[in-house]
């Protein structure tokens, strides 16, 4: 448990910060406003109007958000329909009592919605490898009263146990991934390790977006794990599946997961059929 967290609202937008705000989620230019072209100079004055956190609520959920550094932060904070499609495919997929594994967790959006979906029965795995998203998330799972159904596991997802070196993208730390001339190491943990250090069973929903090592972690695991522990349900990133050292789709495929024709921009979602 945090015990240094400012209580919600302490950074509640001032009079201005909120108009702005509340022009992109409800008022009649938002769905012009919130587009990605207009978010980012609308963030930018957000924070020139008070530097520094802004406290959100979005449903019973509450997040710090600093949109300075963190493209997800200026979407949860400006777009009302931020990720809409993937979150709807998470929340239909998890069972209250259900165990939902975040990769890629960054603020916690995800980790967050997933949480509040399975209820205090149910088991939560946020995995995100660097420590400044990674701080933002257990901060909005306190405020949201969460982290009592949440394992954080600060590491890089990967194909193997080790270590691994990471480029931290100041501008977007949404964005940072593993690079060979990357400045920081950090630890890597196959998902077979992190679901058995977890303690899991089963898992209802695998939501995996590791900046283009998604064929690696996922081809790793199903080599290794037994079939009670393979997902049922995946919303994987296939944005940047350019990079991927070999398409782990057709693999997919033949272990029973249809891919479904919804999809979101960057996301794919496959549901295990056999």
């Amino acid at each position: 448990m945090i015990t240094d967290t400012p209580p919600f609202g302490t950074h509640a937008p001032t009079t201005a910060q909120r108009l702005v705000i509340e022009a992109c989620l409800s008022g009649p230019l938002s769905p012009i406003l919130r587009r990605g072209a207009f978010r980012r100079p609308l963030a930018r004055l957000v924070s020139a109007l008070r530097p520094g956190p802004v406290d959100v609520a979005r449903g019973a959920l509450r997040y710090r958000l600093d949109p300075r550094d963190n493209a997800a932060e200026v979407g949860l904070l400006l777009d009302p329909l931020y990720q809409q499609v993937s979150l709807d495919f998470v929340r239909t997929h998890l069972p209250p009592g259900g165990v939902f594994i975040d990769c890629g967790a960054n603020v916690g959006q995800y980790t967050l919605v997933g949480a509040e979906a399975v209820g205090p029965a149910g088991r939560v795995v946020a995995v995100e490898a660097t420590a400044n998203p990674m701080r933002r998330l257990r901060a909005n799972a306190e405020l949201s009263g969460l982290s009592d159904r949440i394992t954080f596991a600060q590491c890089a997802v990967g194909d193997r146990d080790g270590e691994l070196r990471f480029a931290v993208n100041a501008a977007d730390t949404a964005l940072s991934r593993a690079d060979a001339a990357g400045d920081l190491v950090v630890p890597m943990k196959a998902l077979t390790t992190i679901v058995s250090e977890a303690g899991l069973d089963r898992i209802d929903v695998l939501k995996i977006d590791v900046e283009g090592m998604e064929d690696r972690v996922l081809s790793a695991f199903f080599d290794t794990a037994p079939e009670g522990l393979w997902p049922r349900s995946i919303c994987m990133e296939d944005e940047l599946a350019s990079d991927w050292q070999g398409d782990v789709r057709p693999r997919l495929a033949a272990l029973g997961y249809e891919t479904l024709s919804r999809r979101s921009r960057g996301n794919a979602f496959l549901v295990r059929t056999a």
